[in-house]
């Protein structure tokens, strides 16, 4: 997680707004991005749908290939 905590910190620290792309089946939950976040931010939007993945050979989501992919958008302007 800390890699994601210091990636925030400079985009915050540079004036940067940030969007995340991830899926619902990576290491890091989705609500702690969402928590990392908005100790960092004074916005953070969260998107998600539920998609077909292209594993390229590896088994992801369900039995029919779906995940749910979030999108997080963070700003503090």
């Amino acid at each position: 997680m800390s890699e994601f905590e210091d990636a925030f910190d400079l985009c915050r620290n540079l004036g940067l707004r940030v969007f995340v792309s991830y899926g619902n089946r990576g290491l890091v939950t989705t609500d702690a991005l969402v928590d990392a976040m908005s100790r960092r931010f004074a916005e953070v939007v969260e998107f998600s749908d539920r998609i077909r993945h292209h594993s390229q050979g590896t088994r992801l989501g369900d039995h029919l290939g779906y995940v749910t992919e979030f999108v997080l958008a963070a700003r503090n302007d």
